[in-house]
């Protein structure tokens, strides 16, 4: 499992996004709510946009 290897592969954090019936699992697992200055964006390519 990527969690009980990670403090050996040595990353700062895991970060995930999770689904309403997902966000209890995970804060038990010890995730926390992140707060952060950034929007998460993306953008979806479609044949649609003339770009």
């Amino acid at each position: 499992m990527l969690l009980a290897g990670s403090p050996k592969m040595g990353p700062d954090y895991v970060e995930l996004k999770a689904t309403d019936a997902g966000y209890h699992l995970y804060r038990t697992l010890g995730f926390e709510d992140a707060a952060s200055k950034y929007h998460s964006m993306k953008f979806i390519i479609d044949k649609r946009n003339d770009i």
